[in-house]
């Protein structure tokens, strides 16, 4: 069936002159996405924030991130409840759940920013949750290295929000979008959630759901409910077994202290075309040389072929960490720490804004954009949504960008960013009219094969400059990469890899 469609209108997604109209174009899309459910839209109550400058901050910040902010707290719709930050907490955040700028004074401690979620894979590993802003992650590493108590996140009985430490918007205003509230929920929340969901049991929980309004199942509970389908076929294959490999059924009952062991099935994985090049390393640091395709850290569908995993196994540290992200099509600097108890040391040099980054990209040249110029604007990633956007408001986004040489059509320039959002840079020099070259993201998105390494996303992080937080030295690192759309435009246009 054919459906006619009537006022059709196509739209320069790359003109500067349309701004204005795209912002609210898409900011009208939201709107539509969110009242058909497909976008699930926070409601905040405030409760017993006493600092009256505080919490108009805060009701700004939840308005700025598409948030609505409830009157009170019987409020029908409210999914957050924020609540003054407890008197145990450090820097804003609870002892029992420490970020990553907490350092332990206590000799031996090792849950500085890092929490176990699961205690075994049944391959030796831990399965624990990594308080990294402005992403945290799940990972395994050795059972031994983990923390020892258990502390899951678990989301609250149906029906109940989340009872959340203030930090919580503090924290999504500063990294412009929603934290995990996982790692800022109340003690006595997260207890009374378990006693409840104790005394519901399964049945309860099914009865509360079923009177609830039906909406459209959003993709992270679908992909729960595959992996539940796939731990129902391991129950069923005899793949579950107990430790000397008699087969365990799904309704055995559970036995304290038992274990069960299972491989986990993990999905192929295309290795990235080149490694990781090691640029400096000591007994603190260790400095890499990204290239284009490799995952820093393990997300999604990158697992083992990432920058963390490879050099973990290569340079035999296990614990090695990342101090900041770098999106896995842009090349060039990463840095990683060696030891678990410096890396918040290292991460605040980012967080605080006390590392000097310079950018290279490759981009179209237009010879009527004035520069160098400074970029403000406020940029907004919604979270399971690819493409960030820039919106009316404050701006929470900085770039110089400069033109270092043209040629023909071509541009390249340097940019030098001030703040860290996310696709910051990409979403700027789009904005410009002059989007990077090989970006599948902007102005168009472009949905390539995992295997398709041609064309790589023309943006390189050349240089960081800083002052070493444990060793007091001067740090100053410089990528040996190129970008090849500049150095052999037509080898990379026809999509030859580079072999350098």
């Amino acid at each position: 069936m054919t459906i006619p469609v009537h006022n059709r209108k196509k739209i320069d997604w790359t003109s500067p002159a349309l701004r204005k109209e795209l912002q609210e174009l898409l900011s009208h899309v939201r709107t539509e996405l969110v009242r058909a459910g497909c976008i699930r839209q926070f409601k905040v109550y405030f409760d017993g924030i006493k600092n009256i400058e505080n919490l108009q901050e805060m009701k700004q910040s939840v308005t700025k991130l598409g948030g609505q902010v409830a009157s009170h707290a019987n409020e029908p719709g409210v999914t957050h409840n924020v609540v003054p930050n407890a008197k145990d907490m450090k820097d804003g955040r609870e002892t029992r759940r420490k970020g990553p700028d907490f350092l332990s004074t206590t000799a031996g401690q090792d849950e500085y920013f890092w929490r176990s979620v699961s205690k075994h894979d049944g391959l030796g590993h831990a399965l624990v949750h990594w308080w990294y802003l402005p992403d945290s992650y799940n990972e395994f590493v050795p059972y031994g290295s983990a923390p020892e108590e258990l502390d899951a996140d678990e989301v609250p009985p149906s029906g109940r929000p989340w009872v959340v430490h203030e930090r919580w918007v503090v924290d999504s205003e500063t990294y412009n979008e929603w934290m995990n509230e996982g790692d800022y929920e109340t003690e006595a929340s997260a207890e009374e959630n378990k006693r409840l969901r104790e005394a519901r049991g399964p049945a309860g929980d099914a009865r509360a759901a079923s009177n609830e309004p039906q909406r459209k199942k959003t993709k992270k509970e679908l992909r729960v409910e595959e992996a539940a389908a796939e731990v129902d076929a391991l129950f069923a294959g005899g793949e579950v077994v107990t430790g000397d490999g008699r087969p365990v059924a799904a309704d055995a009952p559970y036995v304290p202290g038992g274990q069960v062991w299972f491989h986990r099935r993990r999905a192929a994985e295309v290795p990235a075309p080149y490694p990781p090049v090691v640029l400096f390393r000591d007994e603190h640091l260790v400095v890499v040389d990204k290239p284009h395709f490799l995952a820093t850290t393990p997300r999604g569908r990158h697992v083992t072929q990432t920058a963390l995993a490879l050099l973990r196994t290569r340079l035999e540290l296990p614990e090695l960490s990342p101090a900041h992200r770098l999106d896995r099509l842009t090349a060039g600097l990463v840095l990683l720490t060696v030891r678990p108890a410096e890396r918040a040391a290292y991460q605040r040099l980012f967080s605080d804004r006390l590392v000097r980054k310079e950018y290279e990209a490759v981009a179209g040249y237009d010879p009527g954009l004035a520069l160098p110029r400074t970029v403000r604007s406020r940029i907004v990633k919604e979270r399971g949504v690819i493409a960030a956007q820039e919106v009316p408001g404050e701006p929470n986004a900085e770039t110089r960008v400069e033109l270092l040489a043209h040629r023909g059509t071509l541009g390249r320039y340097r940019l030098l960013p001030h703040t860290g959002r996310t696709h910051q840079l990409r979403v700027h020099l789009n904005s410009l009219g002059v989007p990077i070259l090989g970006d599948p993201v902007y102005p168009h998105l472009t949905d390539p094969a995992p295997d398709d390494f041609r064309r790589p996303l023309q943006l390189l992080a050349r240089t960081v400059e800083f002052t070493d937080p444990v060793t007091g030295a001067a740090r100053h690192f410089t990528s040996t990469r190129r970008l090849t759309a500049w150095t052999a435009y037509d080898r990379w246009a026809r999509g030859v890899p580079d072999p350098a």
